[in-house]
């Protein structure tokens, strides 16, 4: 896996800075350059709005580009980069995310790191979140921190892999191995069972010839297969565990009971109806993780394993 560039965005905020001690920890970690990113945005910039089209709105760009300067000087002052290079730049957008993923895009960069800002309820389902928008449609790996925000980035000894037996974990699992071999640490796959509900058992039938036990006892098995095929070809330890529930709330409380440093795992890509009916396990597990979640799209994936 080749990281030399690095993109950063970032609103100047607790979150965001986080995502930044991380990016340079992994910056030096790979001899690798930070970008910074700042999009400015107007709420209601659209070219085809009747608003738009007033002299106030360009003086209200300037002012924010002026404000965002200040606020990417003084960041760039209190923030200690080493030996890290390090370049910014502020841009205007209509909106953030699509203007993150098209920067990664035209600068192709190795990997893009983003704070996770974690709300909840009503204001995130109308807002929505930028990092889960870039996660969802970004071409190359990205990497989001989460609530640890207020602690020092750590080596990622203990690496977690949700494991689907899809191609997107597959090559989730190679990933996570090379980032655990690099830190002297070890690979943990997990899978999560989440018992179907017969409509006969809710109205309280009994349902002979099922049982979750033995679903998730057969899955144990093959899992463990799994896990020691890849763990004699990587040379390294790399342990399974089948756990029951709802998958992404299952998922992150277990990286917090295991004190995990790092959950590796694909990203099916799911766009249009389809994500707003079936939701992303990925994107839910990005939103509520306490640790960093590194996220392998399958188009990056290709090149860097």
């Amino acid at each position: 896996m080749k990281i030399q560039k690095i993109l950063v965005p970032t609103d100047f905020s607790t979150c965001a800075d986080a995502a930044l001690r991380q990016a340079l920890w992994i910056a030096c970690e790979h001899g690798a350059e930070v970008h910074l990113l700042h999009v400015i945005t107007l709420h209601g910039e659209d070219p085809n709005h009747p608003d738009s089209h007033f002299p106030e709105v360009e003086a209200i760009f300037r002012s924010f580009e002026d404000r965002a300067s200040k606020d990417m000087q003084s960041l760039l002052d209190t923030t200690d980069f080493g030996e890290v290079k390090v370049y910014d730049e502020s841009i205007r957008a209509i909106a953030p995310a699509p203007a993150i993923v098209e920067y990664a895009k035209a600068g192709d960069f190795d990997l893009t790191v983003l704070g996770t800002h974690g709300r909840r309820g009503p204001r995130r389902l109308l807002l929505g979140s930028v990092t889960e928008e870039v996660v969802r449609t970004i071409g190359g790996p990205v990497l989001t921190v989460g609530k640890r925000a207020d602690q020092q980035p750590r080596p990622f000894k203990r690496v977690l892999v949700p494991f689907d037996f899809s191609d997107d974990s597959s090559r989730a699992l190679s990933i996570g191995i090379e980032i655990a071999k690099r830190h002297g640490g070890e690979v943990e796959l997990v899978h999560v069972v989440t018992p179907p509900v017969a409509p006969a058992a809710v109205a309280g039938i009994p349902t002979p010839g099922f049982s979750s036990a033995d679903l998730s006892k057969d899955l144990a098995t093959v899992l463990e297969d799994r896990a020691a095929e890849a763990a004699k070809t990587a040379g390294m330890t790399i342990t399974s565990k089948v756990l029951e529930g709802h998958t992404e709330m299952v998922l992150v409380d277990y990286a917090k009971e295991q004190d995990v440093d790092l959950i590796v795992m694909g990203s099916h890509g799911l766009t249009g109806v389809w994500r707003f009916l079936l939701g992303s396990v990925t994107e839910k597990v990005v939103r509520t993780a306490e640790c960093p979640v590194w996220v392998v799209r399958r188009e990056a994936s290709a090149q860097e394993t």
